[in-house]
């Protein structure tokens, strides 16, 4: 794997603290769970994100706690449905990658750029696009079941890159779990109709087209971009559209009346149309 240059890193750290600002909020309220957390997420997404703006060391890596704690809160929150549940078990190994990246540790031998490139993908893939591949009509299974399967290839992957396997085992599996991923996101997508769904669909066939291209350049001699134009370009336009997309469901979420006032709407419309 190529390094970050000093403006992947920024784009990188970016991504990352929009990640944590807002994609928890707007996924929780999308699906009207977990107001309190929602409530006091601040008090936890705040110090982690003046850590990026920290030197990497103690203090940076302290101020990433509360976050990893409250990480560990969601799948509490979320841990009825498996889909979601899956979404919510993505954020712990995010906050884990954040903080050990923001700490300066190598952990368990994992450079600090796999480390910051893990806390992006498990928020953006892992959390974000599979909470909203959850909100997909449940009878289109094929995606509900592909998108986590790439999101966990993807990831180990990068764990067996570190193993007796080597890297070109790790890089192989993390392009099968890039194919995978990227089929389960087009499938949910094109499942939804209207202008809207039409362009995120275009945009995600560009970025993911991106990703797969940069999955097999770590195998084959074909062109791809590096990892700095990877984070500022696939990286920045799926954080993009994952954001605008939690913040349309949140607010479609808002404007539907409560389930009671639903229920009575139903009840009257079906007595207006026998009568």
């Amino acid at each position: 794997m190529d390094r970050l240059t000093e403006s992947g890193w920024v784009g990188l750290h970016v991504v990352v603290a929009v990640c944590v600002l807002s994609f928890v909020p707007l996924g929780l309220g999308a699906l009207g769970r977990g107001r309190r957390l929602v409530r006091w997420w601040p008090t936890a997404a705040v110090p982690a994100v003046a850590a990026l703006v920290l030197p990497r060391g103690l203090l940076a890596g302290l101020l990433c706690v509360p976050y990893l704690l409250a990480c560990l809160l969601v799948p509490v929150v979320l841990r009825r449905e498996p889909l979601v549940a899956f979404a919510a078990a993505c954020l712990p190994v995010a906050a884990v990658g954040l903080l050990a990246e923001r700490a300066g540790v190598t952990l368990l031998g994992f450079p600090l750029g796999v480390l910051g490139l893990t806390a992006a993908h498990f928020h953006v893939a892992g959390f974000g696009a599979l909470l909203l591949v959850s909100l997909v009509d449940a009878r289109h299974r094929a995606a509900r079941l592909l998108a986590p399967a790439g999101v966990a290839l993807v990831g180990l992957g990068f764990l067996a890159g570190r193993t007796p396997l080597g890297q070109d085992a790790g890089d192989l599996i993390e392009l099968v779990g890039a194919g995978l991923l990227t089929s389960g996101l087009w499938l949910a997508i094109a499942t939804r109709a209207g202008r809207a769904a039409r362009l995120l669909l275009a945009l995600s066939v560009v970025t993911m087209t991106l990703a797969l291209l940069y999955a097999a350049g770590q195998l084959l001699p074909i062109p791809h971009l590096n990892l700095t134009w990877m984070v500022l370009t696939h990286g920045v336009l799926n954080t993009t559209a994952v954001l605008t997309a939690l913040t349309v469901a949140q607010l479609g979420h808002r404007r539907r009346p409560p389930p009671a006032i639903r229920a009575v709407s139903i009840v009257l419309g079906q007595a207006r149309d026998s009568s």
